[in-house]
Order: C-alpha cells, then structure tokens, then sequence
C-alpha cells in the first residue's frame, strides 16, 4: 500500500499540476508584491491596507460573478469597487497625512483591520469559491497532459 502511494507521488502528471499550481500561486504573490512596490516606491505611501483592497476586489469578483454568471463583468466590478474604495482612503485619509511615515503606516494597518472585520463580518470565515457558470469551461492540452480550463487557460492552447 505505500508502495503504491509513493508511487502516485512521483507521477509525471501529478508533479506537472503541482508545478502549475505552484507557478500560479507565484503569479498572484507576485502582483500582490508589485503592487505594494509601485504604490510605495512612486508614491512614497506605505500602504498597509493593501491586502485589504485585494480581499475586498476578490469578494466583490465572487459575488458579482455568482448574480451574474459572467467573470468578465465580475473582473471589472471588483476593479471598479477597488478604485473607488482606494480613492476614497486617499482623500479621505491619507491626504491629512502626507509624508509622516509613521501615521501613514498606522493609519493604513488600521484602514486593513477595518476592512478585513468588514469582509469577515458579511461573508463569514469560510472560503468562497467562483460560481461554475463563471469559471471558463473546457479543458487545455499541453503535452499529452489535461488541465482544467480554469487554472491554464492563460497560457496553454485549448484542446
């Protein structure tokens, strides 16, 4: 019985979806990361609250998404809320405190808990999912392996 699960672990298939997984992980890590060194390094804001503003687009994307059916939508919907809820910490907030590190981190950090007891508030701690009828369908072909549509759609031809 080991044996056989040991064998699963080093199937080519399965190492090859770990690794996209993993390359996918790695590609929102990386827009969280640019993002937070954009708004530092050319606006000089250290901007706490930015995994905040991500949380709020990613809840709003779902539940646009699960009314409408359409990601599209959805995508630009969580952009939107995100730009106009940015907006309004930047001139409602922010502005009074131009320049002075310290209360701009504390202010942000505080902005982030406020938003994230928001978010747990309305939607609970339990993760949520897109609706299926948003999720792209079909499948990708690269190599002789199958992926969902879903994960590689962006990079891979469709079958």
């Amino acid at each position: 019985m080991a044996r056989k699960a040991l064998t699963d672990v080093f199937d080519p298939v399965f190492i090859a979806q770990q690794a996209l997984n993993g390359l996918s992980e790695a590609a929102v890590f990386f827009l969280l990361a640019s993002g937070l060194t954009l708004v530092f390094g050319l606006m000089r804001i250290v901007n706490m609250a930015h995994g905040a503003f991500y949380i709020v687009g990613a809840y709003v994307g779902v539940v646009i998404s699960a009314l409408t059916g359409n990601l599209l939508v959805a995508l630009i919907a969580a952009a939107a809320t995100v730009a106009v809820l940015a907006l309004i910490v930047e001139l409602g907030l922010l502005r009074w405190v131009r320049g002075q590190e310290l209360p701009e981190v504390l202010l942000t950090i505080g902005v982030a808990f406020v938003i994230s007891d928001v978010c747990l508030w309305i939607f609970g701690g339990n993760p949520e999912n897109l609706s299926s009828t948003a999720m792209p369908s079909g499948a990708s072909r690269s190599d002789p392996r199958r992926s969902p549509g879903s994960r590689c759609s962006s990079w891979a031809s469709p079958s």
